[in-house]
């Protein structure tokens, strides 16, 4: 079973997702963030549980912050945003909210099988 890390700001999402992705198969963890918390502090709090593929909203632009600590710890990541022109730089899967479920499902397929 792979391990999926969810971080979002709208704790909504994050029970809608984790849903789909657990009846998917996946063990997921999700990660709500406050304004103003700092997603790279609550990172490190998650370290003892290393995820296969991380999911993470745009987080008002810390999604970038995010992205390069994931990418350094080789764990894949996408970005589930609706900004998605805001990251459409970056070199990881953006998807524009709302997706379908299907499209989220096959990204993350693709990030645990990487």
């Amino acid at each position: 079973m792979h391990r999926l890390l969810l971080v979002e700001d709208d704790a909504l999402m994050v029970r809608w997702l984790e849903q789909m992705m657990t009846r998917a198969g996946y063990e997921v963890r999700a990660v709500v963030l406050q304004p103003g918390q700092d997603v790279l502090l609550e990172m490190q709090a998650l370290m003892h549980w290393p995820a296969d593929a991380v999911l993470t909203d745009g987080l008002g632009g810390q999604a970038r912050q995010l992205v390069a600590l994931c990418s350094r710890a080789w764990v894949p990541v996408a970005v589930y945003t609706g900004e998605p022109e805001r990251y459409a730089d970056l070199p990881v899967p953006v998807l524009a909210k709302p997706a379908d479920s299907r499209d989220l499902l096959a990204v993350v397929r693709q990030l645990c099988a990487s």
